[in-house]
């Protein structure tokens, strides 16, 4: 299956979120974004466009979703950082480790 059939098959498994986030990279970074859209295996994190810390690709990241009172908190790595192809927005792109999958479902879920 080549990069682009890739690519258009992880779009349709995306569903669109907008929940506040914090965020914090290993121990040189964290913030506040906002999830744009999730899957069990990523999401994409919108940074505010104040000059704040920027993670890097290939990162470890730490990410808190919140609903309401509860918090979820899914593990995972930078795999890109740039500009959502349907929202426009700068952010990053997280590869959701394989320990932080249930968390990451139950963001889904919710």
């Amino acid at each position: 299956m080549n990069s682009a059939m890739r690519l258009d098959l992880r779009r349709k498994c995306r569903w669109p979120a907008q929940r506040r986030v914090s965020w914090g990279v290993e121990n040189h970074a964290e913030g506040e974004g906002e999830l744009i859209d999730s899957s069990t295996d990523g999401m994409f994190i919108a940074l505010p466009n104040t000059g704040g810390a920027i993670p890097r690709r290939g990162d470890e990241v730490s990410v808190v979703v919140y609903f309401d009172d509860h918090g979820y908190m899914v593990d995972g790595r930078v795999r890109w950082v740039g500009e959502h192809v349907a929202s426009r927005r700068f952010g990053m792109g997280i590869a959701v480790d394989a320990c932080s999958a249930y968390e990451a479902e139950a963001v889904n879920y919710e």
